[in-house]
């Protein structure tokens, strides 16, 4: 039984009875056919999952995500994964070629930091986007900003963000900041972490910092469009401090993050109270629609159109996404259901 990676945090998160689940291990590396997990104080390579794990997943439509917690059974000195244990949180994208298909990217996460890089172009959206996407109460969220000597971007972009969403906490970074790490590690303690960002963010360098070793190679940012090359091939768990309990998660520089579900986010609290008091339930907020709360609140200057359109626009990609996954599923459902209709007839035709 181990006591670190994460799993004491694990246990009381998920209220796990270790008595009756045994030999527990976490993914720490992901090589596609096979995982790197760390067990009993040992890591162990080349760690591969049963028959039975494999086809339950297939039918979950679940993949093996850094950051799992696995049963594991030991078979002639060889571990081998039995189940997947369910995550408390989770960070995931859409499969390129599957619109509808959900791809785990990492799961049992309890701290995200969010980078935003000085030089690149900002985006609210973006932001925003990143917010929604951890909108769980199980997430602690920080903002950082990196490359902050750049001290005029530093101003332009914090009040920005400052006068949209004021209760939304900023830290300043920056690699020549002597006490950088005395900052960001109270931040961490005792908790798995995941840095999230553009590529060229400066994930791999705050990384490096607080390993203290060059363990992610950072590339040099185009100059054309400050767009960072993918420096980060492969996601993997960190240590950061074994006796702090805390671990680092890196994953590849992430171009867009993708929302699968609507939330009450207190990003967007005050338009989600504004349409409560709506004259109607089915209000539009179209012009010419009476009675409109949100269309008063832009007239009078209280809400910005642009914000609200990007809010509109959040919801309307959830829904889509549900739309084709109710497609999707009520399509499985008829080829499963021909496929036993042609079973019987078969059985039939050979009687």
């Amino acid at each position: 039984m181990i006591n670190d990676y994460g799993l004491a945090v694990y246990e009381k998160k998920m209220k796990l009875d270790t008595n009756a689940i045994s030999h527990i291990g976490r993914i720490i590396e992901n090589h596609s056919f096979s995982f790197t997990v760390f067990f009993d104080n040992h890591q162990y390579t080349n760690v591969k999952m049963s028959g039975k794990c494999a086809n339950k997943l297939i039918l979950m439509k679940r993949n093996v995500a850094i950051g799992d917690f696995v049963q594991l059974s030991l078979e002639q000195e060889n571990l081998i994964i039995l189940d997947v244990l369910p995550e408390y949180t989770k960070i995931s994208k859409k499969v390129s070629s599957n619109k509808t298909r959900e791809q785990l990217l990492a799961t049992n996460i309890d701290v995200v930091l969010i980078t935003i890089a000085c030089d690149q172009k900002f985006s609210l959206g973006l932001l925003e986007r990143y917010l929604l996407a951890f909108s769980s109460s199980e997430f602690k969220i920080h903002l950082l900003l990196t490359k902050s000597d750049l001290k005029e971007r530093y101003l332009f972009i914090s009040e920005i963000i400052a006068s949209t969403y004021p209760e939304l906490k900023i830290l300043p970074v920056s690699i020549f900041d002597k006490n950088l790490d005395e900052k960001l590690l109270p931040l961490i303690k005792s908790s798995t972490v995941v840095f999230i960002g553009a590529s060229g963010s400066g994930k791999s360098s705050l990384i490096n910092l607080l390993m203290r070793d060059n363990l992610q190679k950072v590339n040099e940012v185009k100059k054309k469009d400050h767009k960072g090359k993918h420096t980060t091939t492969n996601s993997v768990i960190l240590p950061l401090s074994i006796n702090d309990s805390s671990y680092l998660i890196d994953t590849p520089g992430i171009k867009s993050i993708d929302l699968w579900d609507k939330s009450d986010n207190d990003i967007f609290s005050d338009i989600q109270t504004l349409e409560k008091h709506c004259k109607y339930n089915n209000c539009t907020h179209q012009k010419g629609q009476t009675d409109c709360a949100i269309l008063q609140a832009i007239e009078l200057g209280l809400l910005d159109k642009k914000r609200f359109d990007r809010y509109i626009s959040f919801q309307k990609e959830v829904d889509r996404r549900k739309e084709r996954t109710f497609e999707d599923r009520m399509k499985n459902n008829r080829a499963i259901k021909n496929r036993q209709n042609l079973k019987r007839k078969s059985k039939k035709n050979f009687k």
